[in-house]
């Protein structure tokens, strides 16, 4: 994923910023990390949501999306998780704006969201049936605790449909973690992740500023390093 070229990656960091607005499981609502006033996206990052087993299950599974090497900085250090751990405590992770009400019925992929529990439900409940599922299958180890290889064999199978969990669609699971990995990792700092812009930076995203037709014309076939900008620098 770090090897995508410019245009594309930047493109990339947009529609994740996007998806972060979007309804529905997958797609976090896009509501800034609580922040005091004058301070948007610059609290302290503490685990709101997320239990010390949890935490440590989803922390597993990111460094394995987006691992850290000499390119950019990994999921875990770009603060992926307090995203995902922000999020699960917000709105969003109770369900908001999604239809829970049934009748709940399998139906094909064009369809949506068919399951009767919430993101944080989601994410709780299939934590602990992966974990009981390496546990049964690596000699009781729980996941965090496998080798980088059979960490991503998991998730591999779990994305795959070959995994499966008594109550929580595997694959509902690990697409949802996926999703809510990348929205973290591209996303304007102010909700959480992309720790100090360090993802933007990577990638010479601009950030949210916009107009830029002036160094287009000044920079036209050069290239030109912008410091990024992140909805906390327009408070």
């Amino acid at each position: 994923m770090k090897s995508l070229g410019a245009s594309t990656a930047a493109t990339a960091a947009t529609a994740a910023t996007a998806a972060a607005a979007a309804s529905g499981f997958g797609a976090a609502h896009a509501q800034p990390a609580a922040a005091s006033a004058g301070a948007l996206g610059s609290t302290l990052q503490a685990y709101t949501f997320l239990l010390p087993d949890e935490a440590a299950f989803v922390e597993a599974a990111v460094d394995v999306f987006i691992p850290k090497d000499e390119v950019g900085p990994g999921g875990v250090e770009a603060g992926v998780v307090y995203y995902i751990d922000q999020y699960l405590a917000g709105a969003f992770g109770v369900g908001s704006g999604t239809n829970l009400q049934g009748p709940f019925l399998p139906g094909s992929a064009t369809q949506g969201y068919q399951l009767p529990f919430t993101p944080q439900q989601i994410y709780r409940i299939a934590i602990r049936e992966a974990d009981m599922y390496c546990r049964a299958t690596f000699a009781g180890k729980p996941f965090p605790a496998l080798s980088h290889d059979d960490r991503n064999g998991v998730l591999k199978r779990m994305q795959q449909g070959a995994i499966s969990l008594p109550t929580v669609p595997a694959r509902t699971f690990l697409l949802a973690l996926y999703n809510n990995t990348m929205e973290g990792y591209f996303a304007d700092p102010a909700y959480g992740g992309n720790r100090d812009k360090a993802t933007w930076r990577m990638l010479g995203f601009p950030g949210v500023g916009y107009v830029y037709t002036e160094d287009i014309r000044t920079y036209s076939g050069r290239r030109q390093q912008l410091e990024p900008q992140s909805l906390a620098d327009f408070r």
